[in-house]
């Protein structure tokens, strides 16, 4: 379209044309209304403050209209001078000179008078600019007939339009800051300059992050034209976000915005809180590209190094002869072909059927890049700097690792002195090449799924661990790890956890997990109920030693006669776990079902034989907790505890808790014949072994009836009672026993403490 469309455009006919050119006309002339910017009173008394914030705000909308009018005829003015210019140069300059510049210099002159812009005479410039597009259109239909003259005439007339034209839009730009500035007096937010508001946009920016939930700190961008252009220059900010809604968006909107940051190409922000990402997080925080096209920016980023976060995953959306090895390849030349200064954190996903057997290129030593995670993939490395690795099998088929990639990777631990954290995930771990250990100084957090990763590393600083193994000689695999953690590394376990999940489902399996905690008379969180095995394997460690593994279904059901008996004697054959001073039992479903008599158990009553708990020797153990899921189970491991074999192999035990929500209270004191018997057998003089001198009971709120009335010592009135009743009923007038209650808090949360002291007379 050419600047004929002044006079023929449909939109500018009749009344249109005239409010068009009344409204451009009343925005350049906008500076000459003084009073439309100035007033003598503050605006917080002034009743027309409204009505005046109204009037500017159109105002601004009518100069941005105005504004894209002068815009769209500038560029065709320019293209109309263009194609008048090609003429003459082409048709007119005969030897090199223009023939026809006889009165350069008057011309010159006008044009210095012309640049002053005339705000008096917009109606008359606007008819000249009508009829100058008439005289446009005319010479491309007859310019041939005209006299040279005529047509270098034409050009400088164009000049004089482009020339007025960008000073209309100074004018426009003035005008709409003096607007900008009136409605700071009328509206508060707007006092705020330029350099305020992007500290609060900081702020905001840092708890208001862009999701697929929501447009986060975006949306300020459509409060206010002010807003949007203090924003645009927050470059920073675009960096940060630019990939929050994915590859194609950002490719297409947000890149240009964050020009001269470093770009985080991931769909969430980075943690400020070092430590391994749940396996939900790891999934998040990868960006999908499904289009070849999609990654020109990164390796264009690379190039500049403007890297900052790198995590991706590759999609064949529309077919391309691009697959996963190809996006591998690419990740590796931009890891690999420069440093990148800035890049912090990667992660590469590959979701190939198999793992990819393929020559492996080292990345390049980038000096700030402190997390990496591979899934399906590696790039060895050698990083100064790195803290954080993550290596996850994609493909359950065959989770083997190749030989050479688990050559690289102890090569890549070796070359990573700083490294804290290593989670090598669903992999089968070869045995190494040639046989080494390598030294990992600053090592805190391992995590995997392979205890015989042990046997090549040697890890004198670890403290929390989390092996979820599947293998099938599970006393091979126990035993390998311990004997690394208690012997090689010289840790010293005072508590132990032994815990029983049931299965059901394929996510569920049936599992024992046991926990080691380096804190004494205290222990680690138990794992959760019900477990899913997958994203258990993905727990962040605690600061405690954790080992979990798949049973069959007969140990499973066998807990504490089978499964906990054989794995305790395990963890004693280990040298150095003669420390741990408490034991904890935590089965999820019940062995044995016991039958009741007058409200109490009685195994007198039960016809099936229940088989007992038998314990190695533990002879430093001085408190045994029970979980009070079920009554069944805490009565099966008090009778086992009553025991002369098992007090024998326990002299120091001295304290009994109970841990368990306030509803489970009347069935804990279905066990108080248990409770007595232990009781009895531990103060018999005879035994030579410590008795028990304290029961906790740690109530735990769970919204019951009991949990309103445990506030009270009416509450825990028939708790108290049935505790009393179990002491004096075997010791009689050799103890006394003290109860108090109080509120107290715990590694699992707040509870209610019922405390039984019992004092001996001798």
């Amino acid at each position: 379209m050419t600047s004929l469309s002044l006079q023929f455009d449909p939109a500018l006919y009749g009344d249109r044309w005239e409010d068009t050119l009344y409204r451009l006309m009343r925005d350049l002339t906008l500076s000459l209304e003084p009073d439309c910017f100035e007033r003598n009173w503050p605006s917080y008394v002034w009743d027309g403050a409204k009505e005046m914030r109204e009037k500017l705000v159109k105002h601004q909308r009518s100069i941005e209209r105005s504004a894209e009018l002068l815009r769209r005829e500038l560029a065709r003015s320019r293209d109309d001078r263009s194609e008048i210019s090609s003429y003459v140069t082409t048709h007119i300059l005969v030897d090199g000179v223009a023939r026809l510049q006889p009165d350069s210099h008057a011309r010159a002159r006008q044009m210095e008078a012309n640049s002053s812009f005339d705000v008096s005479k917009v109606h008359e410039t606007w008819q000249d600019l009508i009829k100058l597009a008439q005289r446009v259109h005319l010479f491309r239909f007859c310019g041939k007939a005209w006299e040279p003259t005529e047509v270098c005439a034409l050009v400088f007339e164009l000049d004089l339009a482009i020339n007025w034209i960008i000073g209309a839009l100074d004018v426009l730009r003035m005008n709409y800051a003096r607007v900008e500035e009136a409605r700071a007096k009328f509206t508060p937010v707007f006092r705020l300059n330029d350099d305020v508001m992007p500290f609060i946009f900081e702020l905001l920016a840092e708890t208001e992050m862009p999701s697929r939930e929501g447009l986060g700190w975006f949306k300020l961008t459509h409060v206010c034209s002010a807003w949007k252009r203090v924003l645009l220059g927050m470059s920073r900010l675009w960096a940060r976000d630019a990939y929050a809604y994915g590859a194609c968006i950002a490719t297409r909107h947000l890149l240009n915005r964050a020009q001269g940051a470093p770009i985080s190409v991931r769909a969430t922000r980075a943690s400020a809180l070092a430590g391994f990402d749940a396996w939900s997080t790891l999934r998040m925080k990868r960006v999908v590209f499904r289009r070849r096209e999609h990654l020109d920016p990164l390796v264009s980023l690379a190039n500049k190094q403007w890297l900052r976060d790198l995590h991706g995953l590759y999609e064949n959306e529309l077919a391309e002869d691009y697959d996963d090895q190809c996006f591998l390849s690419t990740v590796e030349h931009i890891l690999g072909d420069s440093i990148q200064p800035h890049l912090r954190s990667i992660g590469i996903w590959l979701n190939g059927t198999t793992l990819p057997d393929r020559e492996l290129r080292l990345m390049a030593p980038h000096p700030n890049l402190r997390h990496a995670d591979f899934v399906g993939a590696f790039i060895p490395f050698a990083l100064p700097n790195l803290v954080e690795l993550q290596l996850v099998c994609s493909q359950r088929e065959d989770p083997r690792m190749p030989q050479a990639w688990f050559d690289a990777m102890l090569d890549s631990i070796d070359s990573s002195p700083a490294l804290r954290n290593l989670r090598v995930i669903q992999y089968s771990l070869p045995p190494p090449s040639t046989p080494r250990r390598i030294v990992a100084p600053h090592l805190e957090a391992l995590s995997c799924t392979d205890a015989g990763i042990f046997e090549s590393l040697e890890l004198p600083a670890l403290q929390r661990v989390q092996v979820v193994d599947g293998a099938t000689d599970i006393v091979l695999s126990l035993h390998t790890g311990l004997l690394a953690i208690f012997e090689r590394y010289g840790l010293s376990p005072r508590s132990l956890i032994l815990s029983q999940r049931a299965g059901g489902t394929p996510e569920r399996l049936p599992a024992l997990i046991l926990r080691f905690g380096w804190e004494s008379l205290d222990f680690p969180l138990p794992p959760p109920i019900p477990l899913d095995m997958f994203p258990f394997m993905f727990e962040e460690p605690g600061s405690f030693a954790s080992f979990a593994y798949v049973v069959d279904e007969e140990m499973c059901t066998r807990a504490l006669s089978l499964l906990f008996t054989e794995y305790a004697r395990v963890v004693r054959m280990i040298p150095g776990t003669d420390t741990i001073d408490t034991l904890v039992f935590d089965s999820e479903t019940r062995e044995h079902k016991f039958e009741r008599q007058d409200g109490l158990i009685s195994p007198a009553a039960t016809q099936e034989h229940a088989w007992a708990l038998t314990l190695p020797s533990f002879p430093a153990v001085q408190k045994i907790v029970l979980p009070t899921r079920d009554s069944d189970t805490v009565y099966h491991i008090l009778s086992s505890l009553a025991t002369d074999e098992n007090s024998l192999q326990l002299p120091r035990l001295s304290c009994l808790s109970f841990i368990g929500p306030m509803r489970a209270m009347p069935e804990f004191m279905e066990t108080s014949p248990a409770l007595a018997s232990l009781l009895r057998i531990r103060a018999a003089p005879v035994m030579g072994v410590s008795p028990i001198t304290s029961i906790v009971c740690d109530l735990y709120d769970d919204g019951s009836v009991f949990a309103m009335l445990a506030a009270t010592e009416v509450g825990t009135g028939p708790l108290r009672k049935a505790i009393s009743k179990a002491v004096h009923s075997v010791l009689g007038d050799q103890a006394s026993v003290t109860i108090q209650q109080e509120y107290a808090e715990t590694n699992l949360s707040s509870c209610l403490r019922v405390l039984a002291t019992i004092t001996y007379h001798t």
